[in-house]
């Protein structure tokens, strides 16, 4: 019986070491949660501070493009609309050059003709008027003319 005493002594004495044991790795884990916990609240607030951060940064820079691209679209359509009145300008210039130029051809193309035509003492029964070979032909030499001014 006195060995079962100390049995039931030794194995009771074993049971609360590691009660103690176990008491004292469960504060350290309490501890080592409650430094992370502490840890990731602090790494949150940071994070969140920088994201702030970033997203005022970012918002700043956002503006100042859209204010960049808003004055740079005024000057291009400034300079594209003054271009547009110096393209119409030129084009009508061009219009008017090709007319006088085919109405110019078509006469000395006419005086020419009539000439050829009294010098040979023939007649070619030719209309009294400006035909379409002719008008065509005269709009296309003055279109030539034009093109390589």
């Amino acid at each position: 019986m006195q060995l079962k005493n100390v049995l039931v002594l030794a194995l009771t004495s074993t049971v609360v070491g590691q009660i103690s044991v176990l008491s004292s790795l469960s504060s350290a884990a309490s501890n080592a949660i409650s430094s992370a916990t502490s840890r990731a609240a602090s790494a949150t607030s940071a994070a969140a501070s920088g994201v702030s951060s970033l997203t005022s940064e970012a918002s700043s820079l956002a503006s100042s493009l859209s204010s960049e691209a808003s004055s740079r679209a005024s000057t291009i359509t400034g300079t594209g609309s003054s271009a547009s009145s110096r393209v119409s300008a030129l084009s009508s210039s061009i219009s008017s050059r090709e007319s006088s130029l085919s109405s110019s051809f078509a006469s000395k193309a006419s005086s020419l003709s009539s000439g050829v035509s009294a010098a040979t003492g023939t007649t070619t029964n030719g209309a009294p008027y400006q035909t379409g070979a002719l008008a065509l032909g005269a709009l296309f030499g003055g279109a030539a003319l034009v093109a390589n001014m």
